[in-house]
């Protein structure tokens, strides 16, 4: 079953978006609060957090494709967070992101939080770089 993808909005919450995927893999994950839940996520395995503008068509395409190879890599972990405000992608992460161009692709493994990539690619680019890892 094609996993399903839903932007909530949330004028609650600092205006921003939740992302609800519904049926998908065991090693797939939406960001809603990363402070409470960054304890708990970087505490297992490797991760890959892709963080993309919410009101980005193209990289709402680009979370569909990387679910759909998601289950390839059962020993990777993917998490989604769309920002309506690419100053708070800064806030998310100790790695430097120069170019504030979504999507933002990042790895942390070993508390270490890397860049992988600063702009949008193709299936087969992602499928590339995540097999890298």
């Amino acid at each position: 079953m094609k996993p399903k993808i839903n932007l909530e909005h949330t004028p609650e919450i600092l205006n921003e978006f939740i992302l609800k995927i519904e049926s998908v893999n065991k090693n797939v994950f939406s960001i809603y609060n990363f402070e409470i839940e960054q304890d708990i996520m970087f505490s297992k395995d490797k991760w890959i957090f892709i963080l993309f503008a919410g009101y980005s068509g193209p990289d709402i395409k680009m979370v569909e494709e990387v679910l759909e190879i998601s289950n390839q890599f059962p020993n990777l972990n993917f998490a989604f967070k769309p920002f309506m405000d690419d100053r708070k992608i800064q806030d998310f992460t100790e790695v430097s992101v120069l170019r504030k161009v979504t999507p933002i692709i990042l790895k942390r493994e070993d508390n270490i939080t890397e860049l992988i990539s600063s702009s949008i690619k193709s299936k087969s680019e992602i499928e590339e770089l995540i097999s890298l890892i």
